[in-house]
């Protein structure tokens, strides 16, 4: 999940887990459960209309899955579960990793979060992206400056967090007029709101976390990448006036688990693994010397 540390204490490393993300609904509670008590820290689930995988892959020749789940974009939504979870753990933090501010109004989404906030008693994270085309074109969405709208967003979510009256905001994509969200953080006047973690690889979304944000949540990096990206963030946050270390650095990472190198060696075979894997950023690729599968592709 995430970690933190100074130069005067050691690294302090928290795992998460994959939220369940389709029926039945009561099974995905008790596996956040079994997770609390297994000592996980933190549950996440993905913010997906349409899943990564093409239907042609979705048959039972290519995943055993396909007999038991009629399609690949069968996704619960993530702040319901969050709520779901929240209100039947005790411990573990619950988050969505990510959502956008192109499907979810800033101040519908400022509230929803403050629900949470009360609900899961301070447990909840919001995680957000700049947005995903596969989530967003389908479905007759605007997709014009992503990163901007997003920056915009943040700065709006923490305004309504913020304020005891109303809100007037003029902004390039959202506009407030005597706008107002009552209902305070959990814990205030001394709470803060869910912090805020952001899925960026990109510079203007690293440094957009460095001045923005209170979590990192990226995927799909070398060790090398990931050092050089943090202290991009920390730099920003630095040139900001804020304290780099109250950044919480995380990952999410796709691992493979099994009780030997064979069978690790079995499931990086199998159709739906590779079609992650098409995924990676093309920098990867290009470093094996090979054309990235999607090079010259639109990238969420």
């Amino acid at each position: 999940m995430g970690a933190s540390a100074s130069a005067s204490r050691p690294v302090r490393l928290e795992l998460g887990v994959p939220g369940q993300i389709m029926p039945p609904a009561s099974a995905a509670v008790k596996f956040a459960q079994r997770a609390e008590a297994d000592g996980f820290d933190a549950i996440w689930w993905p913010d997906h209309l349409m899943g990564w995988h093409p239907d042609s892959l979705w048959t039972p020749d290519l995943t055993p899955l396909a007999a038991s789940q009629a399609n690949p974009h069968t996704y619960f939504d993530p702040l319901v579960m969050m709520g779901a979870v929240g209100a039947q753990t005790s411990r573990l933090r619950v988050g969505v990793v990510v959502t956008d501010l192109i499907r979810r109004h800033p101040a519908v989404l400022a509230q929803t979060m403050l629900t949470l906030d009360h609900l899961t008693e301070g447990r909840a994270i919001c995680g957000l992206g700049s947005g995903e085309q596969l989530n967003v074109k389908p479905y007759g969405l605007p997709w014009d400056k992503p990163v901007a709208r997003l920056a915009e967003g943040i700065e709006v979510i923490r305004r309504l967090w913020r304020a005891d009256g109303p809100v007037d905001f003029d902004g390039q994509f959202f506009h407030l007029r005597k706008a107002v969200l009552g209902l305070s953080p959990f814990g205030a006047p001394s709470g803060a709101g869910p912090p805020i973690w952001t899925a960026a690889h990109g510079p203007r979304m690293l440094e957009l976390t460095g001045r923005q944000a209170d979590g990192w949540l990226p995927t799909k990096m070398t060790s090398g990448q990931y050092a050089a990206s943090l202290k991009t963030i920390e730099t920003a946050a630095a040139e900001a006036g804020r304290d780099p270390g109250a950044i919480t650095p995380g990952m999410l990472g796709y691992v493979l688990v099994g009780p030997d190198e064979e069978t690790v060696q079995r499931l990086t075979e199998q159709p739906l693994v590779r079609a992650l894997c098409v995924l990676l950023p093309a920098a990867v690729f290009r470093a094996l010397g090979v054309e990235p599968p999607l090079a010259g592709a639109g990238s969420g």
